[in-house]
Order: C-alpha cells, then sequence, then structure tokens
C-alpha cells in the first residue's frame, strides 16, 4: 500500500473517531465540524468507521475468523482402548476393542459413608457448580457410584448416594465425611 494512502486512511480515521468522541464543535484545517452530530447511530458509525481506517492504515493484521472458533478441551478425558487378540481361534483375528474407564469399577455394594456435617451439599452431579438438591442430615449412608473429578487443578473423590428416595452427589471431604468402610474407593 502506498504511504500517500495509508497517511490518509489514518488522518481520516483519526478525524472520525474525534467526531465520534466529541461529536462536533471543533475547527480542523480551516473547516469547522458542527455541534450538531448529536445522533448516537451517527457517532457509533464514525468510531465504527474510523477505528477500521485505523487498522487499515496501520497495517494490523486482525486473526481470522476461524481462530475465534472454541477448540476442544485438552483437559476432556479421553478413554483408553485396549485391543485384545481373540483367544478362542487360530486365526490371527482382532476382537473388537474395549474400552477401559477412566475410574475403575469396585464392588460399592458394602461402601458406607458416615456424612459428619449437618445439612451438606447434595448436587445433581459430581461438581461444585452444579445444583444443590438440598441438604444432606449427619448420618450413614450406602454409596452408589464414585467419580474422580477435577476442580481448581486438584482432583477431587465425589461419592453418589440416595437421600430421602432421590439420587445425588456429595463431595467426600473431611468436613463432610467423617469416615468410610474399607471397600469404599
Amino acid at each position: 500500500m502506498p504511504d500517500s494512502v495509508a497517511i490518509a486512511a489514518f488522518v481520516f480515521g483519526a478525524i472520525l473517531i474525534l467526531i465520534a468522541i466529541i461529536g462536533g464543535e471543533f475547527k480542523l484545517f480551516g473547516s469547522e465540524i458542527s455541534k450538531s452530530i448529536t445522533n448516537r447511530g451517527l457517532r457509533f458509525f464514525c468510531f465504527f468507521f474510523g477505528a477500521a481506517l485505523l487498522v487499515f492504515a496501520l497495517g494490523i493484521e486482525l486473526p481470522p475468523l476461524s481462530a475465534l472458533a472454541p477448540t476442544p478441551n485438552d483437559e476432556t478425558p479421553t478413554p483408553e482402548i485396549t485391543i485384545v487378540p481373540d483367544q478362542t481361534s487360530t486365526s490371527e483375528s482382532i476382537s473388537t476393542p474395549e474400552i477401559t474407564p477412566e475410574t475403575p469399577p469396585s464392588n460399592l455394594s458394602d461402601c458406607v459413608v458416615t456424612v459428619t456435617h449437618d445439612f451438606a451439599n447434595f448436587s445433581d452431579r459430581p461438581s461444585h457448580d452444579a445444583r444443590v438438591l438440598g441438604g444432606v442430615e449427619k448420618g450413614e449412608y450406602r454409596v452408589l457410584d464414585y467419580r474422580l473429578a477435577s476442580w481448581a487443578g486438584r482432583e477431587e473423590m465425589w461419592y453418589q448416594i440416595q437421600h430421602n428416595g432421590k439420587p445425588g452427589w456429595i463431595e467426600d471431604s473431611p468436613i463432610i465425611i467423617g469416615s468410610k468402610t474399607a471397600s469404599c474407593p
């Protein structure tokens, strides 16, 4: 781009931004800009077009729109896939892959947690930003399921229990859970 075009775009862009900010009633290069520019839409247009001219004049490269698109979260856990050869046939065929969960299942039938905090949060999912369904009273609760979740850069264990006939989640925290049986993860 020739320098004269860049200089003209810069000056015109700066004038438009000045008009948008002040609104008029000033002299520029011997010409008087009237005070009649009070329309907000016109002032917004002056600011937007002036900023676009400044970007053009300065040669600032804006990122492409594809760079603004959301990208997949690298912290999203992906299941491991293990390919096991078929042991029943003599040919070297491969059976369908088995998906190994991130947290191995354990025998939860004997897992019981003792809640020692009055009205501990009882959430709809294992997370601090989950909807709180109510409070859990002190007592012993059989664990239905468990999850390992990340919060603020640290791993936390959550237990799913049933309270008043409804399933929900409580955090495995020393403040909330005083003890748990040996079969609990």
